[in-house]
Parts: structure tokens; sequence; C-alpha cells
């Protein structure tokens, strides 16, 4: 298959995938995982390495909370020792919703992830963000991934509008 029409099969593909996803979750039905949000990262931004598969968030050290209401799917603590691990993502925790939607929160302080739970409402803390794993600052990586599209989602879609108020 040309290079030409394997690009637009992927795009076509995201674009789908996106579609489902936002008949699953209406647009902005998230609420921001954290309260002080400068987006520094976002969805599909080339990383040199690797694209971004979510949005990366900075505003320093705060506190992080489920966008929704899940279930924990996973969970580690850099300062765990767990050499089989990838250690890119550092300190992260993913959690499964109701909707077949995964969401992960990665880059966390380690050791702030604070006792085992098997769910999580949206008023409860996951972490702190952090500089855990590649990350050059203290950020949140938050991504979504749709079980039933099998693909990533682009955060931006779900969550609330973020006014620029930054100027050039």
């Amino acid at each position: 298959m040309p290079l030409v029409t394997r690009v637009y099969t992927a795009r076509l593909v995201v674009v789908v995938a996106a579609i489902f996803a936002l008949a699953v979750i209406p647009c902005h039905a998230l609420d921001w995982p954290v309260v002080d949000r400068v987006l520094t990262g976002t969805f599909g931004e080339d990383m040199g390495d690797h694209f971004l598969n979510g949005i990366d968030i900075g505003g320093g050290s705060q506190e992080v909370h489920p966008v929704l209401p899940g279930e924990l799917v996973f969970r580690f603590d850099e300062a765990s020792d767990y050499s089989s691990l990838p250690r890119g993502l550092g300190t992260f925790v993913v959690l499964r919703h109701g909707q077949d939607v995964l969401s992960e929160y990665a880059h966390m302080q380690s050791g702030t992830l604070g006792p085992i739970k098997e769910s999580y409402q949206t008023s409860e803390r996951i972490g702190f963000a952090g500089e855990s794993g590649h990350a050059q600052s203290p950020q949140l990586q938050f991504a979504l991934y749709d079980e039933e599209a099998g693909s990533m989602v682009n955060p931006l879609a779900l969550l609330p509008i973020l006014p620029d108020t930054q100027p050039p």
C-alpha cells in the first residue's frame, strides 16, 4: 500500500475512533484532573522518539483527581523496585470507567499515591503532579483510551474548554 494511502487510512481510523469516543462520553463531560492548568503538550505532538498519546498539563506540583469515578486497573510508584516495567511514565495510575474508557495519570510524584483503593471518586486524590519518569518539569500526563474502539482519544475533545489567557 502506498505511503499516501496509509497516511489517509490512519487519519480515517483516528477520526472514526474519535467519533465513537464522543458518542460514549459527551463533549466537555469530564472535569480537569488538576486545578492549575497550563497546557504544555498536546495530543499527537511529536516528542522526538514518540508521539504524545495524551496531554501534558503543567501548573506545578498539585493534587490530581480522577476525571470520572473509576476502578483501579493498575498503579506504579517509581520509587518501587520493578525493574521490568517501563520508566518513561514514572509514577502513574490507570482507572477504568463505566463507559469502557481508561484514564491514565502519569509523571506523578513518587510516594504520593496513598493507600491502594479499589475505586476512586472525582473528589478523591490520586496523587500529586510531579517530575517522575521522563518528565522535564512538574506536570501531569493525562491520557484516555477507548477500549471498545481500541484507540487513544484526544482528552481536549472531552474536557472543558481551556481559555488561552497568555499573550503571544
